[in-house]
């Protein structure tokens, strides 16, 4: 009687440590994968930053062509002739 309440509790034992290590076992991979979700998330941002500046300096490009055009007398705002195609 007595040893296989032994042998029982060492059963419990045994399962509630595998139960432990599988618990560790998932929330390592969690981890893992929320360091990788961090990762991403930090190279999505530089990229849109980095977009968001080349967007400003298109604009700046922008607005010193037209300055120049208006400097040199061009008027942009007519629509040029099409030329008849042949």
């Amino acid at each position: 009687m007595q040893l296989t309440l032994i042998l029982q509790l060492q059963i419990a034992l045994f399962v509630a440590f595998l139960l432990l290590v599988i618990c560790i076992i998932k929330i390592w991979l969690q981890r893992k994968a929320l360091e990788q979700y961090r990762k991403s998330t930090e190279l999505f941002k530089q990229s849109v930053n980095g977009y968001q500046e080349s967007v400003e300096l298109f604009r700046q490009a922008i607005n010193e062509y037209e300055f120049l055009l208006k400097e040199h007398g061009i008027d942009t705002s007519k629509p040029k002739a099409k030329v008849p195609q042949q």
